[in-house]
């Protein structure tokens, strides 16, 4: 982000894609560093959970993640 503040580039908002295992607080947790690091609007194209160790885990993380969504 250096190089663009130097060059006088605009930047609106950053695109994340999130593959993790299932886990909605860590996801959360980027989402809120990235936006305090750079206090630009965040924009997530994509999110999945990528090591599934059981339906139950994909379903918590899902109910947590509906509350933003």
């Amino acid at each position: 982000m250096s190089k663009i503040k130097d060059n006088n580039y605009r930047v609106d908002f950053i695109a994340i894609h999130w593959y993790a295992p299932p886990n909605a607080d860590s996801f959360l947790k980027l989402i809120d560093d990235l936006y305090n690091m750079y206090q630009l609007p965040i924009w997530i194209t994509e999110f999945a959970p990528q090591t599934v160790s059981s339906a139950q885990d994909i379903e918590s993380t899902m109910k947590c993640l509906k509350n933003y969504v």
